[in-house]
């Protein structure tokens, strides 16, 4: 707020001084006018055509002399912005101190705005990198999904003929999984089909775990279809599974509830695990992107940054023997709301 008032006053203040100097350059030539008019009545010193004469010629001087600064300033401007628009964001205006305030104002406005420019560039550039490194990753660890599949459909067969529907429910589960993830290497998928691969992952858990986690879901049938980047809730989930409920005693409850907030989705993973202490939930909520021993935590902060800016965010909180609540904040854009 402070800092918004100061910027108000530093631009009325150039406008002041803009406006004494422009002020000026009317004024003198008429004074001057006026003045040589009073001398002429009482001398006839020179003739009313030479006074207006000379009134024409000291107000062009006076308006050259003015606007002398803001000439050169809009040549400068011209040949930065058509650098700017050939790509070359490393353009920058000189700040001459020797000059009016008001030019000064303009040049570093115009730096401000090719700064921002520039790092909107390097962030699409970066997150392309992102996503073209995410591609060649899932395209060398890509097994033919027809074998992967009709492989499992075989064991899932055998399973079924000795009775062992347990194990065929497991290999299902884990098909499911597999398909989540080797489908669609763009990295795009739905809400509902994050939930789903969350209770696929839940069931195959089951197992190690000696018991089978509660997933209650509270996701308005309106966002099921919210479209959203691959693998972000995954962390969340197998967080709860793996520290959460390891060494929980009697039932195990984790509870995912989606909400919209003007433009943003709201999703609230809470489980009813062992929790976390202070000193990790702080190390969790903060900005740095080095947090050891949560390499999945850091990863979907860092991913949120780079799909939607400042815009969404990771927040944790948490009570020791109670529960841990992790909340995630996504924007709500444009074409990746509905799924076709």
């Amino acid at each position: 707020m402070c800092k918004k008032m100061k910027k108000t006053k530093k631009t009325n203040s150039i406008k002041q001084e803009l406006f004494v100097r422009f002020l000026l350059a009317a004024l003198i030539p008429i004074l001057f006018f006026v003045l040589m008019i009073q001398i002429n009545l009482r001398k006839e010193v020179v003739s009313m055509e030479m006074l207006i004469f000379l009134m024409i010629v000291i107000a062009v001087v006076l308006s050259f002399l003015f606007s002398k600064p803001y000439m050169k300033t809009i040549v400068i401007y011209h040949a930065a912005q058509c650098r700017l628009e050939a790509g070359d964001f490393t353009v920058r205006i000189e700040i001459d101190k020797s000059k009016p305030r008001e030019v000064q104002q303009i040049a570093r406005e115009f730096n401000r705005i090719v700064t921002h420019m520039e790092q909107m560039v390097e962030h699409t550039k970066q997150v392309a990198e992102e996503q073209r490194i995410a591609e060649l990753s899932a395209l060398e660890a890509q097994i033919d999904p027809h074998f992967l599949y009709n492989t499992l459909d075989a064991i899932n067969w055998k399973a079924i003929e000795n009775e062992q529907y347990e194990i065929s429910e497991l290999l299902g589960a884990l098909a499911d999984i597999f398909r989540h993830t080797v489908q669609n290497t763009g990295g795009i998928t739905t809400l509902g089909k994050a939930l789903e691969w969350s209770k696929q992952y839940i069931l195959l858990q089951s197992v190690k775990l000696g018991k089978e986690p509660e997933l209650i879901v509270k996701v308005p049938e309106e966002l099921q279809n919210f479209c959203m980047h691959k693998l972000l809730l995954q962390p969340f989930v197998e967080n709860a599974v793996k520290y959460a409920f390891q060494e929980k005693e009697g039932n195990c409850v984790l509870c995912v509830e989606a909400k919209r907030i003007d433009e943003q989705l709201h999703i609230i993973i809470e489980d009813n695990g062992v929790g976390m202490d202070e000193e990790l939930v702080k190390q969790l909520n903060s900005t740095t992107d080095e947090m050891h021993g949560h390499v999945g935590i850091a990863n979907v902060k860092k991913r949120l940054k780079l799909y939607y800016g400042e815009d969404a965010g990771v927040y944790f909180e948490s009570v020791k023997g109670h529960y841990t609540r992790a909340h995630l904040f996504i924007p709500m854009i444009g074409d990746i709301i509905t799924e076709e």
